[in-house]
């Protein structure tokens, strides 16, 4: 392009020249082991244009040469902070594993700040190339406002050196400038512009990471749009390195599960709800096993089974877990017994039981007036239940039960309404549905809804329609049993007494048949039949004496007949022979 803006036409013998140009002078590109280029005096200076948003400058484009002897110095920089950071590098590759156990000797924790100073740069030398970003549509409103911002924002920005310099950089500033600038910083920092960039965006992504932490950590008050604009940067940041950037974000949850371990009975603060929340939005939270991911799900749950709730603001807290952790079940609907357990131990603080009627877990409280600190006792059918409060639920300090407002309480129990409708879903097609939500039925039905606005009551009413729904069909689970036999009870008989009893012919009087004339005749069929057969047995065994008698004759007289007939043959045969030996003499006469 030539200096007016138009393009320049380069012919073939142009490039002729350059290429023998470039045979004579015997030069080729070459990197050194620390990926610095070799021989760079022979390189010609490029010609580098600066270029500027609308509205942004008045002032002209001008060229101008980059000062090779700068970059050198940036790169001498950039390796010194190399060389200082690899032992806090190392810390991260090494094992930062959630672990199930801790040995109770270990040394305090690190603070966070130490662990996420430099990113790690171990694999500098395998700086690869990759293709711009691809521009994204943005909504009409987040355009207008990213517009109005950037005409106050330059351009190019420099990669901040420390995080006290990102920290300094995004101060005070609305989401929308955040995003901007973070946006802006990716696209001046492309691997593919620079080599060495791809080490700077691993440490913009600890930067933004740790800003993020300290952001949800705020206890005066949350920017929610600001944590969405660092989450939509961390996205981005994480394509280019995901490997450091899975670990950077394992050292932090390790930090977390160190607290929640020491202070297990301590609810925690927000900025672990919104890192636990921000995981399964940078990593697939679908996969069986997955080494972020994982891990994150294992502290959720052990928060959830030891933290102590003794006000509304905790239970609120672990509403926010419980709302988080269905990220991580909605794909793979794997059983959460933790949750399942905490929401049965808020619905229980919201009726009036006894205190024989314990909670399924030990976190709740047991004595009053905190047993029941969700018991709605008066009527409150004018007031509008909103959803839960997240300023209220951070900012506001720990209070007594007694200072927590109606409908407070009332957004409680309607986000545990919602969450148990949301899990009644997920495990619908669970075998032991029957088991995990029959004890919800029992405890929606204790609900004085009688005193609830009439929006709550028909969520609490629909949701006890849908499980006694789900309950009908799935029937109760019966173990397998052998068949149960009756055994038969003994026959009572009354005793028959003969008076004229026969002991040699005992039923001649029980049987009526036995006597009189038919008796009779029917006696004399039976010996007439008994003699019929002894005859035809007798005449049986005459006709075979007979039949063997003839056999026997008759192979008398055929053995005879043989014997005669074989004499016969004899003779002729004897003859035979004299009369062939009478004709053979006289042949030879």
């Amino acid at each position: 392009m030539g200096a007016d803006g138009s393009m320049a036409h380069r012919s073939a013998d142009d490039d002729d020249e350059n290429m023998e140009r470039f045979e004579k002078s015997d030069f080729v590109v070459k990197y050194g082991p620390d990926g610095l280029l070799l021989n760079s005096e022979k390189v010609e200076k490029p010609t580098v244009r600066v270029v500027r948003i609308d509205n942004e400058s008045s002032d002209e484009d001008e060229e101008y040469e980059e000062d090779e002897d700068e970059e050198g110095e940036d790169d001498d920089e950039d390796e010194d902070g190399e060389e200082d950071d690899d032992g806090e590098a190392s810390e991260l590759s090494g094992d930062d594993d959630v672990d199930g156990h801790q040995d109770d000797d270990d040394e305090d924790e690190e603070p966070f700040e130490e662990i996420i100073k430099a990113p790690s740069e171990k694999r500098a030398k395998k700086a690869t190339a990759a293709a711009p970003e691809k521009k994204k549509d943005k909504k009409s409103l987040e355009g207008g406002k990213l517009a109005k911002a950037g005409n106050s924002l330059p351009f190019v920005f420099d990669m901040p050196k420390s995080y006290e310099a990102f920290k300094e950089l995004l101060h005070n500033r609305p989401a929308a400038e955040v995003a901007l600038i973070t946006e802006r910083l990716i696209k001046c920092h492309h691997p593919s512009l620079k080599e060495g960039n791809k080490q700077r965006l691993a440490r913009l992504f600890m930067f933004a990471l740790r800003y993020f932490d300290e952001t949800a950590a705020n206890k005066e008050s949350v920017d929610v749009a600001k944590l969405d604009s660092l989450t939509k940067t961390l996205y981005a940041l994480l394509r280019f390195n995901p490997d450091d950037g899975a670990k950077c974000v394992r050292a932090l949850l390790k930090r977390f599960r160190t607290l929640a371990v020491k202070k297990r009975r301590r609810i925690p603060g927000f900025n672990v709800v919104a890192f636990l929340r921000l995981v399964p939005t940078l990593f697939p939270a679908s996969d069986v096993w997955h080494p972020v991911v994982t891990p994150c799900f294992i502290v959720a749950t052990h928060i959830l089974s030891n933290a102590h709730i003794i006000s509304p603001r905790d239970a609120a807290i672990g509403l926010l877990l419980c709302s988080t952790l269905v990220e991580y079940v909605c794909d793979g609907k794997r059983y959460l017994p933790e949750v399942i357990a905490f929401l049965r131990g808020v619905l229980l603080t919201a009726i009036d039981h006894k205190e024989e009627e314990r909670s399924p877990t030990g976190t709740f409280p047991i004595s009053q007036p905190h047993r029941t600190m969700l018991l709605i006792k008066q009527k409150t059918k004018q007031v509008d239940v909103q959803p839960v409060s997240l300023s209220e639920v951070v900012t506001s300090p720990k209070s007594d039960n007694s200072e927590v407002s109606e409908q407070f309480k009332l957004s409680i129990i309607r986000c545990t309404v919602g969450l148990v409708q949301k899990f009644a879903q997920i495990y619908s097609q669970t075998t032991a549905y029957g088991a995990i939500f029959r004890p919800f039925e029992q405890l929606l039905s204790r609900l004085p809804v009688e005193n609830y606005p009439e929006a709550l009551a028909e969520d609490v009413g629909d949701l006890r329609k849908t499980l006694n729904a789900e309950l009908s069909i799935r029937s109760r689970l019966l173990q397998l049993q052998r068949q149960k036999t009756q055994k038969p009870m003994v026959k009572m008989l009354e005793p028959r007494f003969e008076e004229n009893f026969d002991p040699e012919r005992p039923r001649l009087n029980r049987d009526a048949n036995r006597k009189g004339k038919k008796a009779e005749d029917k006696r004399m069929v039976h010996k007439y039949k008994k003699e019929l057969r002894g005859t035809v047995r007798e005449l049986r065994r005459d006709n075979q004496f007979l039949a063997r008698e003839q056999r026997k004759e008759a192979m008398s007289r055929d053995s005879d007949r043989r014997a005669k007939t074989k004499n016969l043959m004899k003779s002729l045969m004897g003859q035979e022979a004299d009369y062939k030996q009478l004709n053979k003499k006289k042949k030879f006469k």
